[in-house]
Parts: C-alpha cells; sequence; structure tokens
C-alpha cells in the first residue's frame, strides 16, 4: 500500500481536492490587475463567503478544508450587502475582538480564507509578491475541471 505524501505546512494530501487555490486565481484574474495589496484578504474574504454560500452551501456534504455550511450561513447572513467601508470594519472588529459566537464565526472563515491565499501564494507559487497571477496561475485558469489533484498538476 502507498504512503499518503504531505507537503511540510500544507495541512492535507497531494490527493485532496485543491480547489481553494483555483478560487484564489480566478478571484485576481477578476481584478484585472487593480490590485491594492493592503486590501487584498478583506477582499478575497468578501469574494470567497459569497462564493461559498451560492456555491457550497446547497450541497449536503461537506468539504474537507472548507468552513462549516452553518458558519458560512452566519457569517453570509451578518456581512451581505454591507458597503465596503462598513464590511471592513465590521470584520475588523470581529477578527480582534472574537467576543460572541459570530466574531467567531467570521474569524474561522476569515482564517480559512487567509489559509487560501498563502497556499495559492507561498505553496504552490501561483501568485507572485505582488498578488498578480504567476504562469502556473495562468495555467491553472486554463484547466476545464474545478475538481483537481496536485498529483495532476505539474509544471
Amino acid at each position: 500500500m502507498n504512503d499518503v505524501i504531505y507537503i511540510q505546512s500544507l495541512h492535507r494530501p497531494f490527493n485532496q481536492n485543491l480547489n481553494t487555490v483555483k478560487w484564489v486565481c480566478k478571484f485576481v484574474s477578476s481584478l484585472d490587475n487593480e490590485i491594492i495589496r493592503s486590501e487584498f484578504y478583506l477582499d478575497f474574504y468578501r469574494y470567497i463567503f459569497k462564493f461559498l454560500n451560492n456555491e457550497y452551501c446547497n450541497i449536503v456534504i461537506n468539504h474537507h478544508g472548507l468552513p462549516s455550511k452553518e458558519s458560512l450561513s452566519k457569517v453570509f447572513n451578518h456581512l451581505n450587502g454591507l458597503p465596503k467601508d462598513k464590511f471592513r470594519s465590521v470584520v475588523q472588529a470581529s477578527l480582534k475582538n472574537r467576543e460572541t459566537i459570530l466574531d467567531k464565526n467570521i474569524y474561522t472563515t476569515y482564517k480559512a480564507s487567509s489559509y487560501y491565499i498563502n497556499l495559492a501564494k507561498d505553496k504552490f507559487k501561483l501568485l507572485r509578491e505582488d498578488y498578480q497571477l504567476s504562469n502556473q496561475g495562468e495555467k491553472l485558469l486554463k484547466f476545464k475541471s474545478n475538481a483537481f489533484i496536485l498529483a495532476g498538476f505539474k509544471s
């Protein structure tokens, strides 16, 4: 029997779906080179919690590496529709305080979205230092499948 291969600090095996890094690349691609580095993590968080609410909250199974549907629903219901400035202040206050259950849900979902960015940028080099897509990130976006594994992604 083959041993499962892990990447140091990755928290998942090679055969685990890595859709999250593709979502980061899609987000970057949607920005049309208008990336503000200081706002990148919060902007991606706003993008991903809406995306996950629309795409995954109606699916019966939970996916490894994604926040729970319950957390996503609570966060979505609380933050959806807020103007950008209000969204930022609410999220930043929740990240700082973590007093209520909602604050903790915001914190855990934000932490997950940050992990997706770090995975794409630092571990797989799909983003450059300026948060633009690398050649590998551009290649990844050309894959037709939304479900891929690292073993199938070669340079």
